[in-house]
């Protein structure tokens, strides 16, 4: 199985990969470095980070995408065939590390060359990689319930939207209510922004560090100040969110589970609301498809005889 997926990793899709990161965080880095974007957010710093961060999620998300959408029917046969679907499951996302892992590092390794931030290179590197891992497993999700135009679309947008909205950038965490405040804590961007926030505050002077003002517009206003004070740093957020998209992965399996062995005859969304919902019964063909579909298989058997 190992074998097999390796053989389907090729290096000109990698290439071109990187160099959409690339470009992507040559934008973020000269976005971060700006003068104008320094003196308007002044020592703000989760939002001096908001642009390049938003940047970053909305082409974070395809590696994992295309690891699973385009094999949908190849692997509902290769399945009725016998294939192991754990161990498919496996194979692949061992392979998307190196999806993960490359395109972050020439990132990060852009953004931070042209602006140059206060927080450390490595630590950088850790939080995007997080956040990547999230992002990542938002697409291998969607990859397993859509595919197509549709699939493409809500790649771009469900991990925004989720960036965006619980940043606390363009909604202040506190304005939130209670419940949508904690729902915030599900999404990468109240942890990202934390991240940032807290490991570039630590590298401040101790005289600004001790700052009121400063403190307050960080730390109290966002509410970082507790796991400031009890020492949280990148590894902290990185496990964070991680964690969170294991929990999409993890879904992402479940559904493969439950796919059917033969061909539907079905609208994809009627296929996708089966699959969210849990309808596994909806997904699996009749008696009638099921002996259709051998019979068109012996069909095909006995013609390229």
């Amino acid at each position: 199985m190992f074998r097999r997926c390796g053989v389907q990793f090729k290096l000109p899709k990698l290439l071109g990969t990187l160099a959409v990161f690339a470009v992507v965080g040559v934008l973020g880095g000269l976005l971060g470095g700006l003068e104008a974007i320094a003196q308007f957010f002044g020592k703000n710093i989760g939002s001096a980070h908001n642009a390049t961060g938003a940047l970053f999620v909305m082409v974070s998300a395809f590696p994992g995408y295309t690891l699973l959408s385009p094999e949908q029917l190849p692997f509902r046969r290769e399945r009725g065939a016998g294939v192991s679907m754990p161990a498919y499951f496996l194979a692949k996302q061992c392979f998307n590390v190196l999806d993960i892992f490359i395109p972050t590092f020439v990132f990060v390794a852009m953004a931070w060359l042209l602006s140059f931030p206060d927080i450390p290179f490595s630590e950088l590197f850790l939080i995007y990689l997080g956040l990547s891992v999230y992002c990542t497993s938002i697409g291998v999700l969607i990859g397993t319930v859509f595919s197509g135009n549709v699939g493409l679309l809500m790649t771009v947008i469900a991990p925004v939207e989720l960036f965006n909205f619980f940043s606390g950038v363009l909604v202040p965490l506190k304005d939130f209510p209670t419940p949508i405040f904690w729902m915030a804590h599900a999404g990468p961007g109240l942890w990202f922004m934390e991240a940032v926030t807290v490991c570039t505050f630590r590298q401040w002077p101790e005289g600004m560090q001790s700052d009121a003002a400063l403190r307050k517009f960080n730390l109290e206003d966002t509410g970082f100040l507790l796991r400031f004070d009890a020492g949280w740093g990148a590894p902290a957020y990185f496990g964070i969110l991680c964690l969170l998209g294991l929990f999409f992965r993890l879904e992402a399996a479940m559904i493969m589970h439950h796919l059917p062995k033969v061909p539907q005859y079905q609208s994809q969304v009627m296929q996708a609301w089966a699959r969210l919902t849990g309808s596994v019964h909806h997904l699996h063909a009749t008696k009638e498809q099921e002996r259709d579909h051998m019979q068109g298989k012996e069909s095909m058997l006995a013609l390229s005889v």
